[in-house]
């Protein structure tokens, strides 16, 4: 997730974009089918 880059006594890092971009997609909740969307819970009883 992250690069760094040493000059001299100072280190610099930097987010790899691939890696966030990873990350983002495990916690991103899946989208909704369209057929979900008009679905509702009902209880009969």
């Amino acid at each position: 997730m992250l690069e760094r880059e040493k000059r001299g006594v100072w280190a610099y890092y930097r987010l790899v974009p691939s890696a966030i971009a990873a990350l983002a997609e495990l916690l991103t909740p899946p989208r909704k089918r369209a057929s979900d969307q008009g679905d509702s819970l009902s209880v009969t009883g």
